[in-house]
């Protein structure tokens, strides 16, 4: 059965009971978007998603059209705005490290920096290794609104190496030299933070591990998907491009997309419903 990513064709025994939940039918066809309606599992359209920001692809967005994406990173360690910041605007997956930057910019005083991006960008944004920081790789994905700003108040946390061993090593996971951490926020179309998301990466290894986050910012082992924090991060991820899949339990699918992980870096992005 061929499924696209945002929706599916089902063919049900009429006779027979597909589903009591949602999330049956998560179970029995995964990527596609369905609801339990008496007792089948019925593809719904993107319109109709509750979480669904976009009826249009991607690539029909404007890249005339500009819309500001505002950076205010701060130190995982202690919560403060990092002033000082290099952060550069990349065009092409392929300059993982955005030595030919489209924009450069650096955060002002009160740890700010807002860089006019085209709403169909697909590149990413690269702060590199500084200010006692691990290099950090910044993915965003289109805002529901395109006069709606992408402000990205949580994903960029900025630590170094040391900070995340520790931090693996509260929920007992040795953070690996030569791989890479993924960071991320899952939110729904309004911005608010989208707890009840399981998040997954691939390729991954057996050292692979994730962790959700408690309201305090801490690994918390008893979740099994993303809290109210919205916040979560895996390590020991290999090099390369990633697949980051997000799905909730009750509506399924909602994020599926590429990043680039690199050894020794950062890489960070909001999960949020997204064609």
């Amino acid at each position: 059965m061929g499924c696209s990513f945002m929706g599916c064709s089902l063919i049900a025994d009429v006779d027979r009971v597909q589903c009591e939940t949602n999330a049956d039918c998560t179970a029995i066809a995964t990527g596609a978007n369905t609801e339990c309606i008496d007792s089948i599992c019925t593809a719904i359209e993107v319109g109709d998603l509750k979480f669904g920001c976009r009826e249009e692809p991607w690539i029909t967005l404007d890249n005339n059209a500009k819309v500001p994406v505002v950076f205010s990173p701060v130190a995982l360690s202690d919560s403060n705005p990092v002033v000082g910041l290099e952060i550069r605007q990349c065009n092409s997956l392929f300059d993982r490290e955005c030595e030919n930057p489209i924009t450069v910019g650096m955060t002002d005083s009160e740890g700010k920096l807002t860089i006019d991006t085209p709403q169909g960008f697909r590149g990413h944004f690269f702060a590199p290794t500084q200010l006692g920081f691990a290099a950090q790789i910044l993915h965003v994905f289109p805002p529901p609104d395109p006069a709606q700003a992408w402000t990205l108040d949580n994903p960029m946390f900025m630590a170094n190496l040391s900070e995340i061993a520790a931090a693996g090593a509260i929920v007992g996971v040795t953070v690996l030299p030569g791989t890479g951490v993924y960071f991320f926020t899952t939110r729904d179309c309004s911005g608010a933070i989208l707890p009840d998301v399981v998040v997954t990466v691939s390729p991954s290894m057996d050292e692979s591990a994730i962790t959700y986050l408690s309201s305090s910012n801490l690994p918390d082992t008893t979740l099994d998907a993303t809290g109210i924090s919205g916040l979560g991060a895996m390590v020991n991820i290999p090099p390369g491009n990633a697949t980051i899949k997000g799905v909730h339990k009750e509506f399924g699918v909602i994020f599926e997309q590429v990043v680039i992980v690199t050894a020794d870096t950062i890489t960070a992005g909001t999960i949020v419903p997204a064609p």
